[in-house]
């Protein structure tokens, strides 16, 4: 126990943070863990997609046509005969990327509106966020 306290207060900063972190997780509740789970599974497939794509997701084969499972094509094919799992993995990177891009740009048009508003406070610019914030929220 007294061993336990001594090595925890001279244990390294990264250790620290990392048995933080692992608190904090389990301290969420057991749906936000699932949530963050099925996001990680995301983020890995889209970021491996060029490694995990076992076809080029735009070749056609007109032979191949609306086939089903096979061992060939794992998830089958389209009515071009486009391989459907590897279209689908290769879709989920331009998915990540349209995100975060969307993301990116909702935050910064938020930032610059926000710090508008708090610099001219009581103004014009304030009433008008306030409102649009409003018409949004209702």
């Amino acid at each position: 126990m007294i061993h336990d306290e001594i090595h925890d207060r001279v244990a390294p900063a990264w250790r620290r943070r990392l048995a933080a972190t692992i608190d904090f997780v389990r301290a969420l509740p057991r749906t936000a863990q699932l949530g963050g789970i099925i996001v990680a599974i995301i983020l890995a497939v889209s970021l491996l997609a060029p490694l995990l794509a076992t076809h080029e997701p735009t070749d056609q084969s007109m032979i191949q046509r609306t086939k089903g499972f096979s061992s060939e094509h794992g998830r089958g094919t389209d009515r071009f005969g486009r391989d459907t799992y590897s279209r689908l993995v290769i879709g989920a990177r331009y998915t990540l990327y349209i995100t975060a891009s969307s993301l990116l740009i909702a935050a910064s048009i938020g930032t610059l509106l926000g710090l508008a508003a708090a610099y001219n406070r009581g103004g014009l610019i304030d009433s008008a966020v306030v409102w649009f914030v409003d018409v949004f929220m209702t």
